[in-house]
């Protein structure tokens, strides 16, 4: 964040922010074999086979982060939760991170990280 912020490529509508993460439907063809089998693949959302994954890209378009694939009829929020521990260690405040002066709204709640 110190380099992004030195070089002023900070996100426009939230500054604060160290990276965007989105998942992203992948479609397929429909995988051969059973129905039992096929059925974890088919997005009920979507109406389509495929597979999903969780991709995190920060400001200048680089991305930091990209889990495994996942079947199309795992949710997006369970997707995120399996993959929190990739968040919780982009979350930590370095030495030099906790010595910036912070004015966002909740720096005191979240001084400790």
């Amino acid at each position: 964040m110190a380099d992004q912020r030195a070089k002023t490529q900070l996100f426009k509508n939230y500054r604060y922010a160290l990276y965007a993460t989105d998942v992203k439907f992948q479609p397929s063809n429909r995988p051969s074999g059973r129905f039992d089998e096929t059925k974890r693949y088919f997005s009920n959302k979507r109406k389509m086979y495929g597979l999903k994954l969780e991709a995190s890209v920060s400001y200048p378009g680089i991305c930091v982060g990209l889990s495994r694939c996942y079947p199309g009829s795992i949710s997006d929020l369970t997707i995120v939760v399996q993959t929190q521990d990739f968040h919780l260690q982009m979350l930590q405040k370095s030495n030099e991170t906790l010595l910036e002066e912070d004015n966002g709204e909740g720096w005191e709640n979240y001084s400790h990280m």
